[in-house]
């Protein structure tokens, strides 16, 4: 019986598929300028296990309260190359992806979080090598979000994995495995 269950949970452990992180912890903090952000991002973790590929934002807060929701993600760059095409037109030697991304050390951030299509309102991030960043580093935001312009600061920048369970199928093989073995000492 022991040899039949190890054998039974160690199958699961292989044949289950390992579970990726699809939501990630976010704060930046900027005390210098009264700026906390935080919330929770939707996205996919790349191969580098560094960058994250954007999709939503859940339960935004600014300064502790509420957050304006921001349903309209884009690149900064990409958004600035559509709203100003002759005068942030992508350029050769940049990075020209759609897809927003932010990385988990904060060192490449290429984000627009908007409140409307013009994106005069919501937050930007912009860091690293990007068309958007070119100039300075910056955490830029409309009027729902601090109205300022400041210098990004990576060191305020955090953000992690949301555990997943992704045994929860073991465990509960584990836990029928264990309710059999003292279910055979009962009867035995």
């Amino acid at each position: 019986m022991k040899k039949a269950l190890i054998t039974a949970s160690l199958g699961l452990a292989l044949f289950l598929p390992q579970a990726e992180a699809q939501l990630f912890d976010f704060s930046y903090t900027d005390a210098a300028h009264g700026i906390t952000l935080s919330g929770t991002i939707n996205g996919v973790l790349e191969a580098d296990n560094n960058t994250v590929a954007v999709t939503s934002f859940q339960d935004v807060a600014f300064n502790g309260a509420a957050g304006t929701p921001t349903s309209l993600i884009y690149n900064a760059d990409h958004i600035f190359s559509t709203l100003y095409p002759t005068r942030d037109p992508i350029q050769p030697g940049f990075p020209d992806s759609t897809t927003p991304l932010v990385t988990l050390n904060g060192s490449y951030m290429n984000l627009a979080a908007c409140v409307d299509a013009q994106c005069l309102d919501g937050f930007f991030f912009l860091n690293g090598n990007s068309l958007a960043s070119m100039f300075f580093p910056a955490y830029m935001a409309g009027p729902s979000y601090g109205q300022t312009m400041d210098s990004y600061v990576q060191a305020g920048w955090q953000m992690s994995a949301v555990p997943i369970p992704g045994s929860v199928w073991m465990l509960i093989s584990g836990c029928v495995g264990i309710l059999g073995v003292n279910r055979r000492k009962q009867q035995g």
